[in-house]
């Protein structure tokens, strides 16, 4: 019948990685952070601009929007007054 003793092939060896120093010089390479994102040494990037800055008065929207919802409530009121009477 068939032979117990098979031959096998022999296993793929692979060269060793390059050691760190010769893969990169000057360390590996990283991606920078995302804009704006603070980093330990406040460094920002040569090829990125810093965020803009805008600056709005906090409130005016929201004090706004009550007038508005006042004049709609007293015209939407008077409206009603003169047509129930």
């Amino acid at each position: 019948m068939g032979s117990s003793h098979q031959t096998q092939p022999p296993p793929v060896v692979y060269p060793p990685p390059p050691p760190p120093a010769a893969a990169h010089p000057g360390g590996p390479r990283v991606a920078p952070p995302p804009a704006g994102y603070p980093t330990k040494d406040d460094h920002v990037y040569p090829h990125q601009n810093p965020p803009a800055v805008e600056t709005t008065v906090r409130g005016g929207g929201f004090l706004r929007g009550c007038l508005c919802w006042l004049v709609l409530l007293l015209s939407l009121g008077c409206l009603l007054l003169s047509i129930h009477r």
